[in-house]
């Protein structure tokens, strides 16, 4: 046999609203009217009307019509240009619009320094052929001082060795000047 929960306990069901008239406690209230307790205590704060205020042995009692005829009048109170409220929630909304302002100015700032995928692309492909062109011509560079020399001076190894550095460093120093790169020194 299942256990009955009383209506108290579990804020009952619809077919027992309470009227207008009716005294509830604090988590009936909210059952009725939709409110959490955060929402109940923040109207309680605000002025909303209490039968009877309660404490850890004593539930509050709120008398629902009353409730209900506070909350339209707090609707209106809060559309009122004149309450404090509206003056309160004008000033965020006006705090929030310049912060908002703010970091869109930030964020455009930071758009401006950003550099696009294709932009990078771009730069990078016309980097790449240029570094291509001068990389790719150096074995026929070293092909044609090698080709320079007399037969003995091929034979010494430091002097071919020279020889390529200074093909290499010649198209290292093409590339940085290709790129615009100034002062380029050769290694």
């Amino acid at each position: 046999m299942a256990k009955q929960i009383p209506d108290w306990l579990d804020g009952g069901s619809a077919d027992d609203e309470p009227g207008p008239g009716a005294t509830v406690d604090k988590r009936r209230l909210g059952h009725v009217l939709g409110l959490t307790p955060y929402a109940i205590g923040e109207m309680i704060n605000r002025g909303m009307p209490v039968l009877h205020r309660g404490d850890k042995h004593t539930p509050w009692q709120f008398e629902v019509g009353r409730v209900m005829a506070w909350m339209v009048q707090d609707a209106v109170r809060a559309m009122n240009e004149d309450s404090d409220s509206a003056r309160y929630r004008e000033a965020k909304t006006r705090k929030m619009q310049a912060e908002w302002e703010r970091l869109d100015e930030m964020n455009k700032v930071t758009r401006r320094e950003l550099v696009t995928i294709d932009e990078a692309v771009t730069v990078m492909r016309e980097h790449s052929t240029i570094v291509r062109k001068h990389l790719g011509a150096v074995p026929a560079a070293i092909t044609k001082a090698l080709a320079a020399l007399d037969p003995d001076d091929r034979r010494n190894a430091s002097i071919v060795e020279t020889v390529i550095d200074d093909c290499i460093n010649g198209a290292m120093v093409a590339i940085s000047e290709e790129n615009g790169v100034e002062n380029a020194e050769a290694a």
